[in-house]
């Protein structure tokens, strides 16, 4: 695993890194590096592993938006529409099961994945 670097003698971090990137990827590294592996995981089909992990992963880094909060991004959105035609027009943020949502769209990734093995 990469290491950030020490804290002794450096006066900036990105003397340490190339991008803004690079602090973001060695973040994630660090928390995710620390976070067990799920309890049984070692016992579960490649899939429902993959699952467990992700979702563990995601619960990790993710956070809660206030009603008004998702109430401003969609307005927010929809004043950009031009930008984002499909985020604006479907309210995707208005919708409160944003972890169903993720374990659906995984879901349907993996299953992608085995039907590809399968050829």
């Amino acid at each position: 695993m990469r290491c950030p670097p020490p804290r002794s003698g450096v006066t900036t971090l990105y003397w340490q890194v190339d991008t803004k990137d690079d602090v973001v990827d060695l973040a994630l590294d660090a928390i995710i590096g620390e976070l067990p592996p799920a309890d049984g995981a070692a016992d579960l089909e490649w899939r429902a592993a993959i699952l467990a992990l992700l979702v563990d992963w995601r619960t990790t880094m993710s956070f809660r938006l206030s009603e008004e909060d998702r109430e401003t991004a969609q307005r927010r959105l929809r004043d950009r529409s031009a930008e984002y035609p499909t985020l604006s027009a479907n309210q995707y943020i208005l919708e409160d099961d944003w972890d169903g949502t993720f374990v659906t769209g995984l879901g349907y990734a993996l299953d992608g994945i085995a039907a590809a093995g399968e050829r």
